[in-house]
């Protein structure tokens, strides 16, 4: 009798054992996101993106807003064209400028856009169709001596 208890609790201790060595080993399926790195999210940003949303919004020195800019309804709409070799594209219908940029992922795992190194939007959103970018910064303002801040929220269809 005593050897048969002994023989279950050793079953039943290596079935524990087996079932929490699967659980913790667990891979990720297919559904599962995978960390972004700044190759997939480079690999996500290249190709044309049309401006369908935008917002610039410009804070005093005390955080009340001073200007909006409403980017959004613009004729024609600016095109963003994301090239591998680090070149942004960006025409408006009349003109077309270029800018350098670069993807990153900053230490907390965020994904960013450099664009020049003047703009460096946090990437909210990136798929195969839309993309959200959000910038946050200060400015200073010669004229009144005033420090201010700019926040520039924009979002672009995959053309």
């Amino acid at each position: 009798m005593k050897k048969e208890i002994q023989k279950t609790l050793l079953f039943l201790t290596l079935l524990l054992s087996t079932a929490l060595m699967v659980s913790s080993c667990k891979k990720n399926g297919a559904g599962e996101e995978q960390p972004e790195t700044a190759a997939t999210l480079k690999r996500k940003v290249l190709g044309k993106w049309e401006l369908s949303k935008g917002l610039i919004t410009y804070y005093g020195a005390n955080g009340q807003v001073i200007n909006q800019e409403d980017l959004s309804g613009t004729k024609p709409a600016p095109v963003w064209d994301f090239r591998d070799n680090d070149i942004l594209y960006q025409n408006d219908g009349g003109r077309e400028r270029t800018f350098a940029y670069q993807v990153a992922i900053d230490a907390n795992g965020k994904s960013k856009l450099i664009i020049d190194t003047d703009y460096d939007f946090n990437v909210n959103v990136v798929d195969q169709s839309n993309m959200k970018l959000f910038l946050e910064r200060k400015l200073s303002d010669d004229q009144e001596g005033t420090i201010r801040r700019e926040t520039m929220e924009i979002e672009f269809k995959k053309l």
